[in-house]
């Protein structure tokens, strides 16, 4: 495999330059392709906090209720835990 990518040819499948190019599996290219969840959509709820709520009190151990904090970015992360 060539150490340096010929950008003026035309590549076969898309690639992922992280600490040098990654092949990835054609299943997780599928997966970059679908659009993402919206977090404050009730899919998003049922399908991926209520799971990984449940998952996280196998992790910890516990039966107590968990709760989860949804913010973009760290100023609102900050703010939250203020208060």
């Amino acid at each position: 495999m060539p150490s340096t990518i010929n950008w003026t040819q035309v590549q076969t499948r898309p690639t992922l330059m992280i600490p040098g190019p990654t092949e990835l599996p054609f299943p997780v290219i599928q997966a970059m392709n679908q659009p993402s969840a919206i977090q404050y959509d009730r899919s998003f709820d049922e399908g991926v906090l209520e799971p990984t709520t449940l998952a996280l009190r196998d992790v910890f151990q516990t039966r107590a209720r968990s709760s989860s904090c949804r913010a973009r970015g760290a100023p609102r992360w900050r703010r939250a835990r203020c208060r």
